[in-house]
């Protein structure tokens, strides 16, 4: 892959640029004072390199998409920073103040993709927990100390950071942002896990929780599940204000379906109204009212009460409700009582308004930390490639407590990859995930990634260290059959030859996933077989890619057909 350069900054003098000296965003000396960048790598460098750069293939296709927008380091960097962004808002806020202020917040689809594309790691991607549903970051510690870090030596040379509330879309969305979301959503292990295009900036530490939120409780319902009062289609009126004119509106919505913000959308763009002025908040606003003032809350908090114990000042927001305990404890008491199956019929799930969980607790951080370390973890068996990739900036940042510092790994040097892959995997599944079905989906998201890691480091040509036992050829080298056990735990047993592995095999991965296929030169072509270590599903490869699911039967049968052998133990077995 070529080397494509750095990013062009915006154009001395343009409105949003940002001087780090001066803290002006219309100063002249903003490109005098951008911080020096690291050597890149280049393909040239290693075998390795593109091969391990391809691996961003799907993140560099939601960047150009605009699925995920990257912000611009000097915007949080500068020195008047504060004063222009005090508190962490929305995607959505930002582009609106780029539009409406000129101010140079997000980095262009073209600029982005050139800065991950960079090979020097300066696209910087902020793994942490969120304080809360609404806001991660409620009391501002979170965005302090990522300014911190940009204007610390260790974060001098990152022009690009990953903020999930900043860099996706985030609720209330429209239907295109909602695809946008969707599509970022199946690459953000990618921002975290690239070798050499970012580094990622670790928060471990969750903020104390703000006295006013003790005690509070969300319990999000299901709709027409009794919880959320709603009933059958309501007509509803409201006042909108019209070229100047306070306007009457009625209109009939279904208060099981539709939201308050859905109604408002349709209701700006037919009677043609500015969204920016305030009128979508406050037909909202109307909206909502009149929803509560029908629904039958009695009922509904008669049912929470029973479930949860007594409670202070219910209230109830679009899909959710929301209480307040007397104290924290009792409100720890409540959501534990409400986890018992059955409890609590028409709630989706009741948990603390904000939430302490610990770092390494959270499903979706602790997969973040894997990912973001698998290839260094495997680099210990490709010293070559390993070299090379030290003289970028180190690749895991402590952000928090006494200020940023390079993150110890907790990969011990004789662990393996397969006991390291048992310990992650297993750490996901003793960790905590909000939404229902994400544990399944999160490890095998973590197994495909070390596979593909694994398979970019094989190809690379630079030859893992292991034992072989088998045949040789007249010259010395291996040929014939054989077992090759690598350095990282994974087991070749087949056919060699000229020293490289070639013709039928098997190989046992240290994941527990088992291939049946051809190699030539060390590297797989043409049709094989994979077993996924769960033993319950197989696949058809093609060139060592997965090309299509099939059953174990049939997995069994193109084995057979092909004159492959049939690994013996199979995963499950």
């Amino acid at each position: 892959m070529p080397h494509l350069g750095r990013i062009e900054w915006p154009d001395i003098g343009h409105a949003g640029d940002l001087c780090k000296a001066h803290g002006s965003f219309r100063c002249e000396h903003v490109r005098e004072h951008i911080n020096g960048q690291p050597s890149a790598l280049t393909a040239a460098d290693h075998k390795g390199i593109p091969l391990l750069a391809a691996l961003d293939k799907h993140l560099v296709a939601a960047l150009r998409s605009g699925a995920i927008k990257l912000l611009r380091a000097e915007f949080l960097r500068a020195d008047g920073s504060e004063a222009m962004l005090p508190e962490l808002l929305r995607r959505q806020e930002l582009e609106w103040m780029e539009t409406e202020i000129g101010i140079r917040i997000f980095l262009s689809p073209e600029e982005a993709v050139a800065a991950l594309r960079s090979l020097s790691r300066e696209v910087a991607g902020l793994t942490y927990g969120w304080a809360s549903p609404d806001h991660p970051d409620v009391t501002g510690e979170y965005l302090a100390n990522v300014r911190r870090f940009l204007r610390h030596p260790l974060g001098e040379h990152v022009t690009a950071l990953f903020w999930d509330f900043s860099s996706l879309p985030q609720k209330p969305r429209t239907a295109t942002e909602d695809k946008l979301f969707y599509q970022a959503l199946d690459v953000m292990g990618d921002v975290y896990a690239s070798a050499l295009g970012t580094i990622v900036i670790r928060h471990r530490s969750v903020p104390a929780r703000p006295a006013e939120l003790d005690g509070e409780v969300v319990i999000l319902v299901e709709k027409g599940g009794g919880l959320d009062g709603a009933g059958a289609e309501a007509e509803l009126t409201i006042v909108v204000q019209l070229n100047g004119e306070a306007k009457t509106v009625t209109f009939v919505m279904d208060p099981v379906n539709d939201t308050a913000e859905v109604v408002a959308d349709e209701m700006v763009e037919e009677l043609e109204l500015d969204r920016w002025d305030g009128t979508r908040e406050d037909i909202i606003s109307q909206v909502n009212r009149l929803l509560d003032e029908r629904r039958t809350p009695a009922g509904a908090e008669a049912k929470l009460r029973r479930a949860l114990g007594a409670f202070e000042n219910p209230r109830y927001e679009e899909g959710r409700r929301r209480v307040r305990f007397p104290t924290h404890a009792a409100a720890e008491e409540a959501v534990a009582a409400a986890a018992a199956a059955g409890a609590l019929p028409g709630a989706i799930a009741v948990f603390l308004f904000y939430n302490g969980r610990p770092y390494h607790a959270r499903g979706w951080t602790t997969f973040e930390s894997a990912v973001s370390t698998e290839a260094l973890a495997q680099l210990a068996y490709y010293p070559g490639l390993g070299k090379l990739l030290e003289e970028l900036p180190p690749k895991v940042i402590e952000i928090d407590g006494e200020g940023p510092r390079v993150a110890e790994m907790e990969d011990r040097a004789d662990e393996g990859m397969g006991p390291r892959n048992e310990r992650v995997i297993a750490a996901i599944e003793a960790a905590s995930f909000t939404g229902k079905g994400d544990k399944p989906v999160v490890v095998q998201l973590y197994r495909d990634y070390a596979i593909k890691v694994n398979n970019a480091m094989v190809r690379s040509g630079e030859v893992q260290k292991g034992e072989y036992e088998g045949e040789y050829n007249a010259a010395g080298e291996r040929e014939g059959r054989g077992v090759y056990r690598f350095a990282n735990g994974n087991v070749y047993e087949g056919e060699f030859k000229a020293g490289k592995i070639e013709g039928r095999g098997v190989f046992r991965y240290t994941d527990g996933d088992v291939v049946s296929g051809f190699c030539k030169q060390g590297g797989p072509v043409g049709e094989g077989v994979k077993w996924m270590a769960d033993g319950q599903r197989a696949a058809q490869l093609r060139d060592g890619k997965a090309v299509e699911w099939i059953s174990l039967e049939e997995a069994r049968q193109t084995a057979e057909r092909l004159g492959l052998p049939l690994p013996s133990p199979l995963p499950g077995a």
